[in-house]
């Protein structure tokens, strides 16, 4: 219980704290992902921005979706993910895991993912919730809760829509 407290709080801060939009005009692929951002400040858990531009604060309800350019399984529920975003009815939240951020960079770009991402080169989110498979998806409702932690098979379109309207 304990745990999951120090989970949540992290989380808070983190998806309450920082998200990332792109720049307003980048010239290149590399400069929309690679442009610096300010880290989330305050208590909790900070990352950087992975797509650069400026911070900007994110409300609940929020998708975070972990996952690495590595794990297949990532990849194949990645426009899932990009689908929701566009739906702008959740706000969807990348954290790229465990991974070199060219090859992250490369994912992306193929599978042309444009939502928000932080980078977590360490593994810290990951670490503190507690699971060492990826994809891993948490739904946090809008006081920063964490109401859900998936890490079943990769999630399609329906499946993730269902476990938004369970969980957000």
């Amino acid at each position: 219980m304990r745990a999951a407290r120090i989970v949540g709080a992290a989380l808070m801060t983190l998806v309450a704290a920082v998200a990332c939009s792109a720049p307003a005009e980048p010239t290149t692929p590399e400069e929309t992902w690679f442009a610096a951002c300010a880290p989330a400040s305050g208590a909790g858990m900070e990352l950087p921005c992975f797509t650069g531009g400026a911070a900007s604060t994110v409300t609940g309800p929020a998708v975070v979706n972990l996952w690495a350019s590595w794990c297949a399984p990532c990849r194949q529920e990645l426009p899932a993910f990009q689908r929701l975003a566009e739906k702008d009815q959740v706000k969807v939240l990348g954290v790229v895991t465990l991974d070199d951020r060219a090859r992250a960079l490369d994912t992306a770009k193929d599978l042309k993912i444009t939502f928000p991402m932080l980078y977590d080169s360490a593994g810290k989110l990951q670490k503190s919730v507690g699971r060492s498979l990826l994809p891993i998806t948490l739904f946090v409702a809008a006081d920063g809760r964490v109401t859900h932690t998936y890490t079943g098979p990769a999630l399609d379109d329906a499946a993730l829509g269902a476990l938004v309207e369970e969980h957000l």
